[in-house]
């Protein structure tokens, strides 16, 4: 792991805007970025993924998925097409 991905910023606040303000002043300084619960229950939680993805960040989705192993593959899966790096389980 690359020294820039050692430090994972944790996005725990509760909307978009609040989200891209802080990796906006974080800037190049921070690569990698956690998306919790409380964005995930947000309208917005895709929209932020795809913005950090599409400014070359990182993300881990912390979601701590707890279902059926069918359902829960599914959801990895989706998330891995929106560019997750990882998540919980």
């Amino acid at each position: 792991m690359a020294t820039r991905e050692r430090l994972i910023f944790a996005l725990d606040v509760p909307d978009l805007e609040a989200a891209k303000d802080l990796v906006a002043r974080l800037g190049d300084s921070v690569l990698f970025y956690k998306i919790g619960l409380e964005l995930a229950m947000s309208r917005h939680y895709f929209e932020l993924l795809d913005w950090l993805v599409a400014h070359d960040k990182k993300v881990f989705t912390d979601l701590k998925l707890y279902d059926i192993p069918a359902t829960v593959t599914a959801a990895v899966r989706q998330l891995a097409r929106c560019g997750a790096t990882f998540l919980t389980v």
